[in-house]
């Protein structure tokens, strides 16, 4: 089983699509969301890309996300 803060983040990530299989959120909604400082946030995204979810992410002001089976 996950830990509750990897599960917590993958929850807040699959919360946020967008139509072309997209999602995004600002970095100061997503830390709340997620009860995570900016350094555990980016921890936690890798760890969820490790395992495919999302596909791939990034940080261009908002933070970016891939999901899988999209685009």
């Amino acid at each position: 089983m996950l830990p509750g803060a990897v599960q917590l983040a993958a929850l807040t990530v699959a919360a946020h699509p967008r139509p072309d299989g997209t999602a995004g959120a600002d970095l100061d909604p997503l830390m709340h969301w997620c009860g995570q400082t900016p350094q555990q946030l980016t921890c936690l995204l890798d760890q969820l890309a490790g395992s495919q979810l999302p596909a791939s992410w990034h940080q261009e002001g908002e933070v970016l996300w891939q999901l899988p089976g999209s685009g």
